[in-house]
């Protein structure tokens, strides 16, 4: 295991055991994911957004239309990052969305609340739905679990450059990853810092309590 490595799991101990007071275990780990999905409602090919990913399913906002069956399939865009604290400063820096490798994943799936007794209208004031994968194999299930671990290590590494952001590198090196990882390029560092703080709590609540 690499010495960078180490660093960083202690970092995400510590940082752990002052924000989060362990619960009990959810089955699976879940990851934010700026991504989105197209599914199909009543004939129509429609799109909407991912908020988050586990291997058991994941969290959609602004549905443009309720699916009308509870069991569909939809198409997934799902990101493959590499894990920054393995490359060097000059590496990230280099990078952009665009070389990085994405999935499309066709799932079959079903909605984990169901709305029987709405009507359209009031289905139309619904912005997130859990969304649970009925069938994932094993390739599938693979590439989320990688993302989800991936991710993990990243949100901690992110963290980290905080501790000492005032060195120019440090500040530049922040604002790629930020580019990288969908907050845009002018979000201010305190907000930024606060986001990724909110994330990396939200990261290890949705593991550790229902």
């Amino acid at each position: 295991m690499l010495v960078k490595d180490l660093h960083f799991q202690k970092l995400h101990r510590s940082y752990y055991s002052s924000v989060v007071k362990p619960q009990f275990k959810r089955e699976y780990l879940r990851a934010p994911l700026k991504s989105s999905v197209l599914y199909d409602s009543d004939g129509n090919l429609l799109h909407a957004s991912v908020v988050n990913i586990s291997e058991g399913g994941i969290l959609v906002a602004n549905l443009p239309h309720y699916p009308e069956k509870k069991d569909f399939f939809l198409l997934l865009d799902l990101i493959a990052y590499p894990t920054f604290s393995r490359l060097s400063y000059e590496k990230i820096i280099s990078l952009e969305l665009e070389q990085f490798e994405r999935n499309i994943l066709n799932v079959k799936c079903k909605i984990v609340r169901t709305f029987e007794g709405m009507s359209s209208v009031e289905k139309l004031f619904i912005n997130n739905i859990g969304v649970q994968f009925a069938e994932l194999t094993g390739k599938n299930q693979a590439l989320v679990h990688d993302y989800v671990e991936v991710y993990k290590r990243n949100i901690v590494y992110f963290l980290g450059l905080f501790e000492d952001s005032q060195a120019d590198e440090k500040n530049r090196l922040i604002r790629k990853l930020a580019y990288l990882f969908g907050y845009g390029e002018t979000i201010s560092l305190p907000e930024l810092r606060s986001q990724i703080q909110y994330e990396y709590q939200s990261l290890e609540k949705l593991q550790l309590s229902c």
